[in-house]
């Protein structure tokens, strides 16, 4: 049994013990509530291994890395791609760039297996990708010729806007995009932060009898 079972075993009996025994009544039992939450919250960070995905475009690779060590998960995770460019992740799905086919793929970010290879099609040498939401931005690059930067659902693949910034002008070569996210989505551990101080002026209301 892994130290953390066993934190979580010992720390639910804890609290058991502490609401079988205590005359706080309902306030008492949903903050042991809430810690048992916050100690399950620290065992899954714990144990979560931030992973790297490499594309290498010579071997028409995607290969996937631990990120604490460097040491190889899976050097050939994905193969079978054909210039591999830039990769793009939201949530369990991984955006591949293939800039000699003129394609973006989606794939499986656990298992590497091919949900729609062909996610996005009829490109010239997409080259960057970037995700802001619920929409993903390809550069294309084809050399010598001007390149655009387009937007696409990013759930379905189709075009909002293939020339979202047109050719021409200042852009020639696009090959690098990131977007900024202004507003911050809350954490789970604000989110448990936030619950925990309401949830404690709930319990002073009550022990101090305000209504």
């Amino acid at each position: 049994m892994s130290v953390d079972r066993r934190f979580l075993i010992k720390a639910e009996k804890k609290i058991m013990k502490t609401i079988t025994t205590s005359n706080w009544g309902p306030p008492r039992r949903a903050l042991c509530v809430l810690l048992l939450c916050i100690a399950t919250f620290w065992a899954m960070s714990s144990n979560a291994r931030a992973q790297l995905y490499v594309a290498d475009n010579f071997f028409g690779t995607v290969g996937k890395y631990d990120a604490t060590t460097g040491a190889p998960v899976n050097a050939n995770f994905i193969t079978g791609l054909n210039e591999p460019e830039r990769l793009a992740l939201s949530g369990n799905d991984l955006f591949v760039a293939n800039a000699a086919t003129g394609t973006v793929g989606e794939y499986d970010a656990s298992t590497g297996a091919a949900i729609n290879a062909n996610f996005i099609t009829g490109l010239n040498r997409p080259f960057a990708l970037a995700l802001s939401g619920s929409n993903l931005f390809v550069s294309e690059a084809p050399i010598p010729v001007s390149g655009t930067v387009g937007k696409y659902d990013a759930t379905t693949g189709a075009a909002i806007n293939a020339a979202f910034i047109p050719t021409g002008g200042a852009l020639v070569g696009p090959t690098g995009l990131a977007v900024v996210q202004t507003v911050p989505e809350p954490s789970p551990w604000s989110m448990i932060a936030v619950g925990g101080v309401v949830l404690l002026g709930i319990m002073l209301r009550k022990k101090h009898g305000i209504a």
